[in-house]
């Protein structure tokens, strides 16, 4: 191989050539590029596209005999001669006549205004007709102009929409994994956090936060990625390195993000940075509307597990795990097109709810209503909807009563018939079922609907292996008995580590499994941090007077059984019993037993 700055992985331009010419390898390097005999042919790996172009014209004008040529823009492997370009280019000179030169869309989107040449449409690739003035063109038929590669690109190609400028394949600062906050995960592990905005160009900070919520959603999933979003680091964005962004959150993969809100539709211009290589990976532009980025997210899946992808160690393979299924294409488009402003409304609505206040939820919830005035066919709306009333009625403190029920059901029932697989929507089912079963008396008749309440909160996690807050919860229902207290845990500690930045009420779930292993100092540590942040939450009144008892420190239990009753005065042995989710009888009889000793009263007694 001739060497030179472009010999490396990751995303580059490949030009090829049917034949064995040493005079083109020279030329190859002398335009900054790298050049290795293969079979009959030359492969040349370029980081630009306009430096492929001029390279492969110039040579193609100095020659008596032409060669057949092509250029194409994707993944290159490491030794410059392997990867989704190669395998590109090698399919159009193969279908090439003698002398002619090929090139993608997604090239001639790169060269157009930079290539004084006449490229014309043949299939899903360009021929360059060097008999063309280009001056002059020929009839729109028979050209692909700026516009409609702009447009090809949108509709069929949207992995490397790079159209309106070169793009920059520089290589970032490497981040140390030494320095990483947080283990790598196993998994290809991806952090998207909130996108920027263009220079002169003006969108609120929840927009874009929400957007990127939006992307890491959608990426999250696919059960072979491990996807950290926004909400994990609000105090970073996509001005921050990816360097930066790696090390705080202990991921591989970065996604930076500019939003163009100045365009129509608003599109997100993007990099997908390997910050342990300093590589990008993929670079492009979608609009910011659902199909948009649902192309996005189908083409970041398809190259964070590919196989061409460097690994990590020399025993780790790249890309996707062995055992992983082929991850098929992600179906999240609504099955009506979305109002554009419909769909910014949402975004800016899911943002507000990773704040998990009442003040922000209480937005959220107007801000869905008012997406449903305009498209009242919107189910994902509706089901965020459902969630902002779910957590009106819960307070924030985890004290929740069945009041909302049947308004909220009837609510979101026909978005649930509408998309009966949504993640949010199967959660927020099981969280319904779970409280139906606490307005039954204590017994059989509330198992039926704790059964039905695991059962869809497994699916949601199972549709949504990256959301945190379904982790969570079925970690909270794990540790009641339905699962063992250590599974409970195991899904705990994952929620948490997705979510680095997690609320309260996680620590809440991990010390109460703590404290159901026998874990007591542990449990108690993590939940006085909880207190710490919500220090007028019941519920960690109630756990931390259960655990200090059964660590023998009868004392400070009592102390936090008087702030449970300060905070609930009505709070006694019927409501302990009336709100347990315990599968088995003993476990309640157990916690009855225990906080008697803390001092609840069998029954409330008038100030």
């Amino acid at each position: 191989m001739v060497n030179s700055q472009a010999d490396r992985g990751g995303l580059g331009v490949i030009l090829v050539t049917d034949a064995a010419e040493s005079g083109l390898m020279a030329a190859a390097v002398a335009a900054g590029g790298s050049a290795v005999l293969a079979g009959p042919g030359v492969i040349a790996h370029f980081s630009s596209a306009v430096a492929a172009v001029e390279c492969a014209v110039a040579w193609r004008r100095s020659q008596a005999t032409p060669r057949a040529m092509a250029v194409a823009l994707g993944m290159v492997g490491a030794d410059g001669q392997s990867g989704e370009a190669v395998e590109k280019a090698k399919a159009l000179l193969a279908a090439a006549q003698a002398g002619d030169f090929w090139i993608t869309v997604q090239i001639h989107g790169l060269v157009a205004d930079a290539v004084p040449l006449v490229f014309v449409i043949a299939g899903e690739a360009l021929r360059a007709d060097f008999d063309a003035d280009p001056n002059q063109p020929p009839p729109r038929s028979r050209m692909i102009p700026v516009v409609g590669a702009a447009l090809v690109l949108v509709i069929g190609c949207g992995l490397w929409f790079v159209l309106g400028g070169e793009p920059v394949i520089e290589k970032f600062e490497v981040a140390n994994r030494e320095n990483m906050a947080l283990p790598l995960p196993d998994l290809p592990s991806l952090s998207v956090v909130q996108f920027a905005v263009a220079e002169g160009q003006a969108l609120p900070d929840h927009a874009s936060q929400g957007m990127a919520a939006e992307l890491a959603r959608q990426l999250g999933a696919n059960p072979s990625l491990f996807v950290m979003n926004p909400s994990a680091a609000p105090g970073l964005t996509s001005a921050n390195t990816a360097a930066e962004i790696a090390e705080a959150l202990g991921v591989r993969f970065v996604f930076l993000g500019t939003n163009h809100p100045d365009q129509t539709p608003m599109e997100l211009h993007g990099r997908l940075v390997d910050a342990l290589t300093g590589q990008v990976v993929w670079q492009g532009r979608h609009a910011l509307q659902p199909l948009g980025i649902s192309a996005l997210v189908n083409d970041l899946v398809a190259v964070l597990l590919s196989p061409e992808l460097p690994a990590l160690d020399p025993d780790q393979p790249a890309g996707a795990p062995p055992d992983a299924e082929p991850a098929p294409a992600i179906a999240v488009v609504p099955p009506h097109p979305v109002d554009g402003e419909a769909f910014a409304l949402y975004l800016r609505g899911r943002d507000l709810m990773t704040q998990a206040t009442p003040a922000a939820n209480a937005q959220a919830g107007a801000l869905f209503r008012e997406v449903l005035e305009i498209d009242s066919a919107f189910a994902a709306a509706t089901i965020e909807l459902g969630f902002t009333q779910y957590f009106a009625a819960q307070g924030f403190d985890g004290d929740l009563t069945g009041d909302i029920l049947p308004e909220t059901e009837a609510l979101v029932r026909p978005a649930l018939e509408q998309a009966p697989n949504n993640p949010r929507g199967l959660a927020l089912q099981s969280r319904l079922q779970m409280l139906r079963s606490t307005m039954f008396r204590p017994g059989v008749e509330s198992i039926s609907p704790r059964y039905l309440a695991l059962d869809l909160a497994q699916r949601a996690v199972a549709a949504a292996p990256n959301d945190a807050d379904n982790l969570a919860y079925l970690s909270r229902l794990y540790s009641f008995g339905i699962r063992t207290s250590q599974e409970a845990l195991e899904m705990i500690e994952r929620a948490m580590r997705i979510n680095p930045n997690y609320p309260w009420t996680y620590q809440h779930v991990l010390g109460q499994n703590y404290q159901l292993t026998g874990r007591y100092e542990e449990a108690i540590v993590v939940l006085l941090a909880a207190l710490e942040r919500a220090p007028d939450a019941a519920v960690l009144h109630r756990e931390l007077a259960l655990t200090y008892v059964l660590a023998d420190d009868v004392d400070s239990a009592r102390q936090h059984l008087a702030e449970l009753l300060r905070l609930v005065p009505d709070y006694t042995v019927a409501t302990e019993s009336r709100e347990s989710i315990y599968m088995n009888p003993l476990n309640l009889e157990r916690d009855v037993i225990t906080l008697r000793r803390a001092g609840l009263p069998f029954a409330y007694r008038e100030p």
